[in-house]
């Protein structure tokens, strides 16, 4: 083998031994940011309370008149004890929105009567967790189309943040309450928490 395949051969050594450190290196740099990355996950998890809440946006600081629209859903308990755990001491309003279909005939939809009776429901539901919770709540009524019922309300009673579900037990309540909730979130001029 003559010099010149010699130092060609020495120089290959050197390239994979220069390589080689360049990789060793590298690795402990990779799993730092790969630690930074899962650190900066788990800090951007939202806390979650003994009651399991999915958030979409929450509002942190104590707000003085929260608003939360409920129906008579399997989420009422659940918005609701967002609302208080959040919120320990805002006056808490809680507003049910009676809808009647605009081609229903007022002997089908129930008349005021009926939708007095929801009303009703909601608020002895209501009440008796807001009792759970040693706290006292406003109650009020509106009828209307729910999002523009809700974001009149806001508007008019000095509201300064609104909690609500966004999902119910049917798939028309599911699409019902998802539009709404994104109606109100996104023409709202206060925080709204969408608890699912």
């Amino acid at each position: 083998m003559g010099d010149a395949d010699h130092d060609h051969n020495q120089n290959q050594n050197q390239n994979q031994d220069h390589n080689h450190e360049r990789e060793q290196a590298h690795e402990p740099e990779s799993g730092h940011e790969q630690a930074h990355e899962h650190g900066s996950n788990h800090d951007q998890e939202p806390d979650h309370d003994d009651h399991d809440h999915e958030v979409h946006s929450t509002p942190e600081d104590d707000r003085t008149h929260v608003l939360v629209p409920l129906d008579a859903t399997a989420l009422l308990e659940r918005v609701l004890s967002y609302a208080f755990d959040h919120h320990p001491n805002a006056q808490i309003t809680v507003l049910h929105v009676a809808t009647v279909p605009t081609d229903a005939p007022l002997e089908f939809s129930g008349g005021p009567s009926a939708w007095h009776d929801n009303s009703d429901a909601v608020f002895e539901r209501a009440n008796a967790l807001a009792a759970d919770y040693n706290r006292s709540i406003d109650t009020d009524v509106t009828f209307g189309q729910p999002a523009r019922a809700i974001l009149e309300y806001e508007q008019d009673e000095a509201v300064d943040a609104i909690v609500l579900g966004s999902h119910g037990r049917s798939r028309v309540e599911k699409l019902l309450l998802g539009s709404v909730a994104n109606t109100v979130s996104r023409r709202a001029s206060v925080p709204v928490t969408i608890v699912r």
